[in-house]
C-alpha cells in the first residue's frame, strides 16, 4: 500500500525474519545518509532502527507519549505533542523536523492492483472463521 502512494518516493524493507534482512535494511539506510529520522511509533525496535540509520538528528516522542517509554532514550529531540488525534500527534514530530503542517491533510494511498479482491477474499476467510465458533 506504501509503494502506491505518490508521497513517498522509496520503501526500504525491514525483513524480521532473519538477521540478514534485518542487516541489510539497516545498510541502506546507512547508504542514504539521511540527515533526520523521525519515529513516528515510539517502540524500541524502531527507535533502535532510527539510531542504527545513522541519522545525527532522531525526533520522537517524549517519554510518556511513546507507546514504550524507553524509545524516547534513543532520539536526539524529544516531542511532547498537541492535538487529539493520532495524525495530529504524528504532525508534532513532523514540525519539529521542519514541515509545516498542511491545512487540509490528504491522504493519497492507492490500493495496488489486485489489492481490493485479496482483501475481500481475507476478510470472508476470516468471517468464516469467525461464524464457525
Amino acid at each position: 500500500m506504501l509503494e502506491g502512494s505518490p508521497a513517498i518516493s522509496e520503501v526500504i524493507p525491514f525483513d524480521r525474519a532473519s538477521i540478514f534482512g534485518a542487516l541489510a535494511c539497516v545498510r541502506r539506510l546507512r547508504q542514504k545518509n539521511y540527515t533526520c529520522a523521525i519515529d513516528f511509533q515510539g517502540l524500541y525496535k524502531s527507535s533502535v532502527l532510527a539510531m542504527l540509520s545513522a541519522a545525527p538528528r532522531r525526533i520522537g516522542f517524549e517519554r510518556g507519549w511513546a507507546r514504550e517509554d524507553g524509545a524516547s532514550l534513543l532520539y536526539t529531540e524529544r516531542v511532547a505533542p498537541t492535538g487529539r488525534h493520532v495524525a495530529e500527534l504524528n504532525y508534532s514530530l513532523a514540525e519539529k523536523a521542519g514541515a509545516t503542517p498542511p491545512a487540509r491533510p490528504e491522504y493519497p494511498l492507492r490500493v495496488p492492483a489486485g489489492g481490493a479482491a485479496s482483501v475481500r477474499a481475507r476478510l470472508a476467510d476470516r468471517e468464516s472463521e469467525i461464524t464457525s465458533w
